[in-house]
């Protein structure tokens, strides 16, 4: 330390001699008159000693700092931590329908006005349930259904773009009060079908083309004896409008088809085989022969629709109850008939219905099992799910 004391007496003596032999510049053409001259050169040196002194107590200063961590390793950056992977998204979990029983007739359909399924179940005199209304947008919401039908688990809830709702066409054509418009909110009586006793309806599609519902009335009450020719109806706005009987064999199923720009009905021809049906606005033109067979064991749980999937419109028809017969799918291309290749189905459906504003098949049903796996009976107790039919199985939706 003494050396540097040495050091800095000495710098100072330098600069303060530089200073005071340094001259100032001369004010050349001030007049004699002017007030004495300040000499700058005890001030200057000032600022200059106050400069220097600084700079040397910084180093000092530094130098005394050093010294005393001598040995110690130079201080480094702060460790960067590792990025933390992120967690991926929980699996959004799959909500069951709540309304499902064995004293519940369910039937559903997409309403393409509000873009939502919506579920109806009818009134059930073995519980004493009233009407219920539900909707789903990936979870299940119950909506006020009073002030609409009564006991009616028997007839076709449909889309009615036209109407911008849901349409109820009641079981029975007779029965007065058994139409129903549900707009999203409320029901609307619609007029009753102006069709015989025992006519009911059987199936019924929306015809985009026209603007109109097109539904076949079947007899369903003939016991045996003389069976009724089945009837077309048309429901242009609120009015019915009847047209020709209705071709086919059996059981059948109508959708829209896009690719033909026309209702079709599918069912089997007089051979068992499947045949297509096209709806011209006044009657039925018959599609040509197939070598496929249409499902004609099936019933009220099986359904039509257009599938942008499999670019056709496809019908599937469920397994047995007993577990006799898988499902079955089948497809129609103008009149053209496949059968399709299924890698899983639902033990179990309640309602197979079309969604026109995506063109795919969904259905309220369990979730799907492998095809290739033994047939087993129809279990109860299972969930039901909101399931969507991909082109070749069904999977559940979590969203619309």
């Amino acid at each position: 330390m003494d050396a540097v004391d040495r050091s800095l007496r000495e710098r100072l003596g330098r600069v303060g001699a530089e200073m005071s032999a340094r001259p100032l510049r001369a004010d050349a053409g001030l007049g004699a008159a002017r007030a004495p001259r300040r000499n700058l050169r005890p001030l200057l040196a000032a600022v200059a000693l106050a400069a220097v002194v600084a700079g040397i107590a910084g180093g000092a200063g530094l130098h005394s700092r050093l010294s005393g961590r001598s040995g110690s390793p130079a201080g480094s950056p702060p460790p960067v931590p590792s990025a933390v992977p992120a967690t991926p998204a929980p699996t959004p979990a799959y909500q069951a329908a709540p309304f499902i029983s064995l004293f519940n007739s369910v039937q559903a359909g997409w309403d393409s006005t509000h873009r939502q399924l919506v579920a109806y179940i009818a009134a059930s005199p073995k519980t004493s349930n009233p009407t219920q209304i539900w909707t789903w947008d990936g979870s299940w919401h119950q909506h006020d259904a009073s002030g609409g039908p009564g006991i009616n688990d028997q007839g076709l809830w449909l889309d009615d773009p036209s109407l911008h709702g849901m349409v109820l066409i009641g079981g029975s054509a007779n029965v007065s009060g058994s139409n129903w418009l549900w707009d999203g909110s409320s029901w609307t009586r619609l007029p009753d079908t102006p069709s015989q006793y025992c006519m009911g309806p059987a199936q019924a599609a929306f015809d985009l083309h026209r603007d109109q519902l097109v539904v076949l009335l079947s007899d369903q009450c003939s016991g045996g004896n003389t069976i009724l020719p089945t009837e077309t109806w048309t429901l242009d706005g609120r009015t019915w409008h009847q047209h020709a009987t209705t071709p086919g064999n059996g059981p059948s199923a109508m959708a829209w088809d896009p690719q033909a720009n026309a209702v079709v009905m599918l069912g089997p021809d007089s051979t068992g085989k499947a045949r297509a049906w096209t709806w011209t606005g006044n009657a039925w033109t018959r599609g040509p022969a197939s070598t496929v067979d249409y499902p004609t064991e099936s019933r009220d749980r099986d359904g039509a629709a257009w599938d942008a999937h499999t670019g056709a419109v496809v019908l599937w028809a469920p397994a047995a109850y007993d577990g006799s017969k898988p499902a079955t799918v089948i497809a129609d291309s103008r009149g053209s008939f496949r059968a399709l290749p299924q890698s899983g189905y639902p033990e179990g459906t309640v309602a197979v219905f079309a969604d026109g504003t995506h063109g795919r098949l969904l259905a309220i049903g369990q979730e799907a099992i492998p095809a290739a796996a033994t047939p087993a009976g129809y279990d109860a107790n299972k969930d039901y799910y909101v399931l969507a039919w991909t082109g070749s199985t069904w999977v559940p939706l979590t969203a619309p």
